[in-house]
């Protein structure tokens, strides 16, 4: 379907839909810089960008969703970096190695999607592997809300009655001082 669209026609890459996920979506990553895709499974996507001499890694992934587990996205999140931490063993094209070793040895790594975080507590697991959540430099954990019943009517149409105020979504980078200098241009 991505494939027909003569909107990505115009020039852009995209990373195409996953066939095992169990749900009706799947995290994508969609440029007109060209990359390519190192993994696109389990509902986590992981993309390598190199442009002008600059390797950078882009993840998007969806993490368990229901609010109770907790630990199931802690245990995806350790899976998602046993992947980053494995990428470059999982090629044998050499410059392609390089270009993964450069980006992660530089902290070139952009996270984000739905880790679906309902706890700021949870914050830990991106602390404890380096990640800064972009929001949280600049702003409260309690502004810029991505589920919010009062602001998004389209929460309505899933639940009724779900009156919850969460920040679901995120945007990470592995490096502060990548992330510094997002935040100021």
């Amino acid at each position: 379907m991505l494939d027909d669209s003569d909107f990505l026609k115009l020039g852009y890459t995209h990373t195409g839909g996953q066939r095992d996920t169990k749900e009706n979506h799947f995290p994508l990553i969609l440029s007109r810089i060209p990359f390519i895709t190192l993994y696109n499974t389990d509902m986590k996507v992981v993309c390598l960008f190199s442009k002008n001499g600059i390797n950078f890694l882009m993840v998007n992934v969806h993490l368990n969703s229901e609010e109770e587990n907790r630990e199931v996205r802690a245990q995806e999140f350790d899976e998602l970096m046993q992947i980053l931490l494995s990428l470059p063993e999982s090629t044998s094209d050499l410059s392609l190695k390089s270009n993964i070793e450069d980006a992660l040895q530089n902290k070139n790594v952009m996270l984000f999607g739905d880790l679906n975080m309902h706890f700021p507590g949870e914050n830990s697991v991106l602390e404890q592997n380096g990640f800064y959540d972009l929001w949280l430099e600049q702003h409260s954990h309690f502004d810029g809300l991505t589920w919010d019943h009062k602001n998004n009517l389209m929460n309505h149409y899933k639940s009724f009655f779900d009156t919850r105020r969460l920040r679901l979504d995120r945007v990470c980078f592995l490096s502060q001082s990548r992330l510094r200098w997002v935040v100021s241009t």
